[in-house]
């Protein structure tokens, strides 16, 4: 989601109009599944990424300085 996406996702989407209770728990239930949907698209590709740069400073000895092994 966008950042435009997330500030109108607590309006409501009818003309029905709700006690604060319900606003917060719609908002809460937004975040929960922002949270969901990121985690399940971007964590296995960061999780890669890093397994990869930390293979590559394992096999190329030109790459085993102290800051990349820190790095990596």
């Amino acid at each position: 989601m966008s950042v435009l996406n997330l500030a109108n996702i607590s309006q409501p989407l009818t003309n029905i109009t709700m006690d604060g209770d319900a606003k917060d728990v719609a908002v809460e239930v937004g975040h929960i599944l922002t949270t969901i949907f990121n985690s399940i698209t971007y964590c296995p590709f960061a999780v890669v990424l890093k397994v990869s740069l930390i293979m590559a400073v394992k096999r190329r000895p030109r790459l085993q300085s102290y800051n990349n092994t820190l790095f990596a």
